[in-house]
């Protein structure tokens, strides 16, 4: 069986400098002080769980999980991003010091503005990321307008709504929503009206919003830091993260690249939408035609520009791997006893197939300590077929 794995050339270009360490002490006081959807009253860590049995069985000195299925109350690490994006924006909007306000202050600043000059968010999604604007927009008391694939599950829908977003569907792809709703976001007319674009994905011309989306992500790598102090373990052999547009992944990256650290960065992508294993055959970034995926907030056609400047130095191992295999992932999590989503399982999954591909550029032996970053958790989706057994009955 193929298993499409890229290894990029190593690179001499120098480790990308990690810029949200600048703003990390800010950054997690916020997320500290962020409300919580559930009956917990602080943000903790999110748990990083040993897979002791995953280790023996594959050989490793160990593997962790990050499990994200319950980030401020919500089951996606998109929040990170999301509310510190939000909430750098409506500063900006409103010409206040980020550093010197709160999130309550904030929404203090925000209703007195909205008397005069309303304020609205937009975002595309293909679903945490839109339910995260969501949440944080009616915690600030803003408008939040989500444009959607139409092929969005039900249930995802329900969620954004739920927060009190307004929903747009679009007769395409994650990438047409996306350009939906950056045509949404600038064509008011009103003078009474501020629309913000909040994206977790850049390109030419706006970069900066989806910037401080990839700062935010520097909580959960923190946190990792943290927690490995407990086992004894300085930094890991190997990281695994799913890519999507790329924010996340690059927010990892430039965190092993940019502290002395020798890990290995593996990037893991569904098969129908691969757009960083084909930009790194390709040698640039390039925009793939994606199909429906149960790994649906990974599968984007198009890398974030910011993303792709990082990844292309950085990244040590491409992977894709199909639904089958994401979903195989997720059921053996069940069986100990971890809530995870399609792309949750998928660094799962990428891991298997490493270990199943005869290769030395990931070095996977009884000294390898990984992480595999779980981004989300338990949801419905379509159970797939083992693609590899039904092509051999025709």
């Amino acid at each position: 069986m193929h298993i499409p794995i890229f290894f990029p050339q190593p690179t001499t270009t120098p480790p990308p400098q990690d810029s949200s360490s600048a703003d990390s002490t800010y950054i997690r006081r916020f997320h500290a002080a962020l409300p919580n959807t559930t009956t917990i009253t602080t943000n903790k860590p999110t748990p990083l769980t040993p897979l002791p049995q995953l280790a023996q069985h594959l050989g490793l000195k160990a593997v962790f999980l990050k499990d994200e299925s319950q980030r401020f109350g919500l089951p996606s690490f998109k929040i990170l991003g999301a509310s510190w994006g939000c909430f750098r924006a409506v500063c900006v909007a409103l010409d206040v010091d980020y550093r010197t306000t709160s999130a309550g202050q904030l929404q203090t600043l925000i209703r007195e503005s909205n008397k005069k000059q309303k304020i609205g968010v937009y975002t595309a999604t293909e679903g945490n990321h839109g339910r995260a604007v969501a949440y944080m927009a009616r915690l600030l008391g803003v408008e939040a307008h989500v444009f959607v694939p139409g092929y969005m599950h039900a249930h995802t829908k329900a969620c954004i709504q739920e927060d009190g977003a307004e929903i747009h569907i679009v007769r395409g792809d994650y990438d047409l929503a996306v350009g939906h709703a950056a045509a949404a976001a600038s064509a008011s007319t009103m003078t009474n009206e501020t629309r913000i674009l909040v994206q977790d994905t850049a390109w030419q011309g706006y970069e900066q919003i989806p910037g401080w989306i990839v700062d935010g992500y520097s909580t959960l790598m923190a946190e990792i830091d943290e927690q490995l102090q407990q086992y004894s373990v300085k930094s890991p052999s190997i990281i695994v993260t799913p890519v999507g547009v790329g924010s996340l992944a690059s927010a990892v990256a430039r965190h092993c690249k940019s502290h002395d650290q020798t890990t290995k960065v593996v990037a893991v992508e569904p098969e129908t939408g691969a757009c960083l294993y084909k930009s790194l055959a390709a040698g640039e970034s390039v925009t793939v035609t994606t199909a429906p995926s149960i790994m649906n907030g990974s599968c984007c056609g198009t890398l974030s520009s910011l993303a792709w400047d990082v990844l292309r130095h950085t990244v040590d191992a491409s992977v894709a791997v199909s639904d089958y295999a994401s979903h195989q992932a997720v059921r053996y999590l069940q069986t100990q006893g971890i809530s995870a989503g399609p792309c949750g399982g998928s660094t799962l999954a990428a891991l298997r197939c490493l270990a199943e591909t005869k290769q030395d550029t990931i070095a996977l032996d009884k000294d390898a300590v990984v992480i595999l970053l779980s981004t989300e958790g338990a949801r419905p989706y379509p159970e797939p077929v083992d693609a590899s057994l039904t092509s051999t009955q025709h």
